[in-house]
């Protein structure tokens, strides 16, 4: 949690989208644009358990840990998984935007 202006200006994310194609379909979210942009880059969908690994060993520790992104992030089969790991290093913020639907 950022307490003041100058922690915000430090203050380091990472955040985390765990699947592209989130059929949660909000009425506020950009979701088919978001499919289509990334369509053009790659063609995998899922951020398999291991490649987080590897990911978040090259992240800094304090940078704080965020789970939303582009989808409802437990659409992941493994996303509890992914918590846990990544809090088992630092800060992490599960969120879902299931609440704000």
């Amino acid at each position: 949690m950022v307490e003041n202006r100058e922690e915000l200006r430090t203050h380091h994310v990472l955040e985390i989208t765990t699947i592209v194609g989130c059929k949660v379909a909000c009425r506020y979210c950009p979701q088919e644009k978001f499919v289509n942009a990334y369509k053009k880059i790659s063609d995998i969908y899922r951020f398999d358990l291991d490649n987080f690994k590897t990911v978040l060993a090259t992240v800094p520790e304090e940078v704080d840990i965020y789970f939303c992104g582009m989808s409802e992030p437990f659409l992941h089969p493994q996303c509890a998984e992914m918590i846990c790991y990544a809090g088992r290093r630092g800060t992490v913020s599960p969120s879902t935007p299931v609440w704000s639907a």
